[in-house]
């Protein structure tokens, strides 16, 4: 296959059993898959005026999750796959998570991510069930769930192998997709074989994103799923550490360190740049069918000037609609010392903004817990809360709005959905999680200037000493299509966007 197939669905695929396909159904379920009525030739009988869409190996992830959402369940509709009442009859979590991902377009052209997480998906037993009343009917037996998942999944690695393959030979045939200029996967590293500690400070992003199960897999934190990625990492020791991580590499206790970027380090140390995050400005997030909430009052957006003045104790300059101009305002900050520095540094700026800030009574809370606050605080108490966090924690919630930022010329808003546009104040954020994520081209992670840059980003970093194989090896191996796509499914934004690879 020389191009993107265009018309993946159910009538387009055969699927034809191997004699071994008929043993017992504990055994390996075996068969050919062949694809067909590829629309660069089905289109040719179209009409002359008719404009079909054109086809792009982001459209065929899509279609080929609902084909196997079609399989799984019996239906042969095409429902939102990001809501909960089309899986009411399906019990295999990790199964329907990644489903979900591929029919809501979380993977777009990203077929190496896509085969990946496929590959590493954890297997679940059925679920034991008393016997349903008699009137009841159960879609699916144990036994019959079991088979159904086999064939799912031969279907996805089949299909998906194959059309990986088609694609990347169209990609490079057409010249629509950049030539492949960084290693694809973990194992391409020359990672050392060997017993390696590494370290990373308590409360810090690097130990919520590495120990937090769920971010990149179902009950699986993204340690966890490095080291199912790559058997090498299995010998990779973390050790969270209280105090400052890059004293334990200066001493030779760890081989390096995950930390945040550093103006200067200590000699004989360098740090290498693996993903970013920055930090975000979140009010209580209103269904945009309500007449008033605080995004719409404050058009999404928030200026630099508005937040020095409410952080240095000052009443802001702006005009909510009625009923919120009479709203008590409460101050909230994470208690994350690393985000409040950021804040400190890239909005303060003064020394006496800074003094101010600080004596200001500001209620300083886990980012959960903030968020829960701000949005009782709307709903229950009269009262518009505003917090900062960091954007890696504010993904995938919609207990809070994170509201475009603005320094100087138009305002920044640092999430995306996964169409390219920005979301509003009138997004559904609990309706469309999984369909939005961070917008990297507002970071200018590419050195090119393609978008205003968003003010308030940070920079991730491995620092190691500079002989050592260990640390800059890491460094390389979160740098590859997959790693970045695993910090980018942890919360964090890419070094580069990951659409075409």
């Amino acid at each position: 296959m020389a191009c993107p197939h265009g018309n993946l669905s159910l009538d387009s695929l055969l699927l034809v059993p191997t004699p071994l396909a008929e043993r017992a159904i504990d055994d390996d379920l075996q068969f050919f898959v062949y694809v067909t009525d590829l629309a660069l030739w089905e289109h040719l009988f179209l009409p002359t005026h008719a404009q079909p869409p054109t086809p792009t190996p982001a459209q065929d992830l899509v279609d080929l999750g609902y084909v196997a959402y079609q399989l799984l369940t019996g239906n042969d509709d095409r429902p939102n796959l990001l809501l909960e009442q089309p899986w009411a009859t399906v019990n295999d979590l990790p199964l329907k998570q990644f489903l979900r991902q591929l029919g809501g377009g979380d993977f777009k052209a990203n077929v190496e991510e896509a085969r990946q997480t496929l590959l590493h998906l954890p297997w679940q037993e059925p679920i034991a069930e008393s016997a349903p009343p008699a009137h009841a009917l159960t879609p699916f037996t144990n036994s019959s769930n079991v088979l159904r998942r086999l064939l799912v999944l031969g279907l996805l690695g089949g299909i998906g192998v194959g059309l990986g393959v088609g694609w990347r030979s169209w990609a490079e045939r057409s010249g629509a997709g950049p030539t492949l200029a960084h290693p694809c996967c973990l194992t391409e590293i020359a990672l050392p074989d060997t017993a390696v500690s590494y370290t990373t400070e308590a409360g810090g992003i690097w130990s919520d994103i590495l120990r937090t199960p769920n971010r990149v897999a179902f009950n699986r934190s993204l340690e966890q799923t490095l080291q199912e990625r790559d058997r090498r990492l299995n010998r990779y020791t973390l050790t969270v550490v209280a105090g400052e991580a890059l004293a334990a590499v200066q001493s030779g206790e760890a081989a390096f360190a995950l930390t945040e970027w550093r103006d200067s380090l200590p000699a004989g140390l360098h740090q290498e740049v693996v993903a970013l995050d920055g930090l975000v400005i979140v009010v209580a997030f209103g269904d945009g069918n309500r007449a008033h909430t605080v995004p719409q009052a404050l058009q999404g957006t928030i200026s630099f000037e508005q937040l020095r003045q409410l952080y240095t104790g000052t009443p802001p300059d702006w005009r909510l609609a009625t009923p919120l101009q009479d709203w008590t305002i409460q101050l909230y900050r994470p208690n994350d010392p690393a985000a409040i520095a950021h804040f400190e540094r890239l909005v303060l700026q003064t020394d006496g903004a800074i003094e101010r800030f600080r004596a200001l009574p500001i209620a300083t809370l886990p980012a959960t817990q903030m968020f829960g606050n701000i949005l009782q605080d709307f709903e229950q108490r009269q009262t518009i809360g505003i917090g900062f966090a960091r954007l890696s924690q504010v993904i995938n919630q919609c207990s809070v709005y994170p509201l475009a930022v603005q320094q100087s010329g138009r305002p920044v808003q640092a999430i995306g959905q996964t169409q390219g546009h920005p979301i509003t104040p009138t997004t559904d954020l609990c309706g469309d999680k999984g369909s939005y994520q961070a917008n990297v081209a507002v970071f200018n992670t590419d050195g090119e200037l393609r978008a205003t840059p968003y003010p308030l980003k940070s920079r991730l970093t491995v620092v190691y000493r500079q002989d050592s194989q260990a640390g800059r090896q890491f460094a390389a191996a979160l740098k590859t299509d997959e790693g970045q796509a695993l910090l980018r499914a942890a919360g964090l934004v890419p070094l580069r966007p990951l659409d075409d690879r």
